[in-house]
């Protein structure tokens, strides 16, 4: 499920969407994330000749939204510099999750009851008042 190239979990885009559904990563992190993967992309499918001053990619980076370090003389606009620092933004909002998940671990939610999901014949007994049925009748045989 996770590690094939056609498996429903193999590409990082389809790991970042899981995430965000899920509820695993933030709007924030969902954007940081999915741009960090565009840059990767660019580079490992390039042919040559790109570098962070390529426009696409200096396009990329400028639009990354972590925090920048402020004195310095950090080269906070150095495309670079930006992509860096949004991975190791991204890096320290994560790495405590999976501990912060475990202590939410959600408890299974019981939609239906067995009772009301239970087969019944309406010659027999009624389905409870409120509760959605499905009908289903027998063909008239020939």
């Amino acid at each position: 499920m996770l590690t094939e190239g056609n498996a429903p979990l193999g590409t990082f885009s389809s790991k970042i969407e899981t995430c965000f559904a899920l509820g695993l990563i933030d709007e924030f992190e969902y954007q940081e994330i999915s741009l960090i993967r565009k840059v990767r992309n660019e580079f490992a499918h390039a042919k040559h000749g790109l570098s962070f001053q390529t426009e696409k990619i200096k396009g990329f980076c400028s639009s990354l939204k972590s925090d920048l370090p402020e004195g310095s003389n950090y080269p906070t606009n150095n495309p670079r510099f930006r992509f860096t620092n949004a991975i190791v933004c991204i890096v320290l909002r994560l790495y405590y999750r999976p501990a912060w998940v475990e202590k939410e671990r959600r408890e299974a939610k019981t939609w239906v009851t067995a009772y009301e999901a239970r087969w019944r014949s309406v010659e027999d007994e009624l389905p409870p008042e409120g509760v959605p049925v499905m009908v289903m009748a027998k063909g008239k045989e020939k």
